[in-house]
């Protein structure tokens, strides 16, 4: 068993080349209390590693075996520390490899230039390709890539990892499916980054740029896209659960770090259904209360989009059936220290299918509900006044609601369990109420209030 245990002295290099199985190692060392561990003698086919340590009191770790399948070498590992007290664990084996193009070796790289990082890096099955780079002090980096004995099932996966800034940002991607892809970017202070593949073909994209952000990503299905964007000052919190197959998922966050205690923003996305898309964006100013968005689509085919911008909004889309639209629109962009948009609050629950939603809050503590359990139904909801309230349910087929509140205090109602009906309702002034019901087909109903106090009641 050939072991290599290389301690360097300071002022010096030392340079070590061993050849086990066709296997290649070389390690240097050039300054204090360094330590080089290689074990090879399970790689049966031989694989190659570079350890180069130049900083004080690092610590480096491979291991590599292999099943005697594809052509040498077929795992490769190179470790570059240059700072101080850097960790690097790399544990590569390999089974059931292909000699035809492209290669299926597995690859691992790990760069660290800063203090007191840690990287561990495990690789099983075939076609594995991690990189790490952490540029900054006090980094953790966790990467898993295939399963043991696994029938050939958790091949191919990518990771790469960059974490600079201030450092403290600890990154986690965990690859258990077949030819997934992640990538985490991470340069402000003390992020956390977490990607779960266990399904295939799927794509996972983090970037965070400010400081304290939050990333969660779980991709338990297939061919499915997630990116998650955070910047600003503070910090947000975004989650996306890819269950179903061929859905997209996108949340951008920023905040000009008015708070005093993040998460500013806050976005919850769940995809169980097939072919959904959901699209967040998030920018919080002169905030009191984070923006909250929730999205859910188990049905197939559905889009959702949320904006928010200002503080306290709260946005919850629930698509349960198929082929629907749901768009919220909360908040203006603020400046010069204004804040005139806060506080809205929209729920959309669309359990039928063909659906269309929009709801647009410019102003404040403005409330809209929209249900859609029939079909093919769209409602729009527009409140640019202050403290409107708009329901509106439709449990009938090819109905058509439109609320628009441009005035104060303002309520309304609208039903609709019968089919073609066309509901509009205007209200402009102050403290009107407007309540409109369709039960039967083919009606119009037009309620137009501009005074103050105001009541209609509608039947038809």
């Amino acid at each position: 068993m050939k072991k290599i245990l290389l301690t360097a002295v300071s002022a010096f290099a030392l340079t070590t080349t061993a050849y086990a199985n066709s296997s290649t190692s070389s390690v240097t060392q050039s300054s204090t209390n360094n330590q080089a561990y290689v074990d090879q003698v399970a790689a049966q086919t031989g694989g190659s590693s570079t350890i180069n340590q130049t900083g004080a009191s690092n610590y480096a770790k491979l291991t590599q075996a292999d099943d005697a399948t594809g052509a040498t070498p077929v795992q490769t590992s190179n470790i570059q520390q240059t700072g101080a007290s850097n960790s690097a664990i790399v544990s590569q084996t390999l089974e059931t490899s292909f000699n035809y193009p492209p290669s299926t070796k597995n690859a691992s790289t790990v760069i660290q230039s800063g203090n007191t990082n840690a990287t561990t890096v495990t690789q099983k099955d075939d076609g594995q390709n991690s990189y790490v780079e952490q540029a900054s002090n006090g980094n953790v980096a966790t990467v898993t890539q295939g399963v043991a004995n696994s029938g050939d099932s958790t091949y191919e996966n990518s990771s790469s990892v960059y974490q600079g800034g201030n450092g403290s940002h600890e990154a986690t991607v965990s690859q258990t499916g077949y030819r997934n892809g992640s990538s985490i970017y991470q340069i402000g202070s003390n992020q956390l980054a977490d990607v779960n593949q266990s399904g295939d073909n799927n794509t996972a994209g983090v970037v965070q740029d400010g400081a304290d952000n939050q990333s969660f990503i779980d991709q338990n299905g297939g061919g499915n896209q997630a990116y998650t964007t955070q910047g600003g000052v503070k910090g947000s919190i975004s989650t996306i659960t890819q269950i179903g197959f061929s859905n997209s998922a996108s949340v951008v966050q920023t905040d000009d770090g008015d708070g005093n205690n993040p998460p500013l923003n806050r976005s919850t996305i769940t995809q169980s259904g097939n072919r959904n898309s959901a699209a967040v964006n998030q920018n919080a100013q002169t905030l009191i209360i984070p923006n909250v968005s929730t999205i859910a689509q188990s049905g197939n085919n559905s889009a959702a989009s949320v904006t928010q911008k200002d503080d306290w909004q709260f946005s919850d889309i629930q698509q349960s059936a198929s082929n629907s639209s749901a768009t919220v629109v909360q908040g203006v962009a603020q400046s010069g220290g204004s804040d005139t948009s806060y506080g809205n609050t929209s729920t959309i629950t669309q359990s039928g299918s063909t659906q269309l939603a929009y709801v647009e809050q410019i102003n404040r503590s403005s409330y809209s509900d929209i249900d859609q359990s029939g079909s093919l139904n769209s409602a729009t909801v527009l409140q640019s006044g202050f403290s409107g309230n708009s329901d509106i349910d439709q449990t009938g087929s090819d109905n058509d609601a439109l609320v628009n509140q441009y005035g104060t205090n303002n309520d309304a109602v609208t039903y609709q369990s019968g089919n073609l009906n066309a509901s509009t309702i205007l209200q402009g002034g102050a403290n009107n109420y407007a309540n409109v019901s369709q039960t039967t087909n083919g009606n119009v109903s037009f309620v137009d209030q501009t005074g103050t106090g105001n009541i209609a009641y509608v039947a038809q």
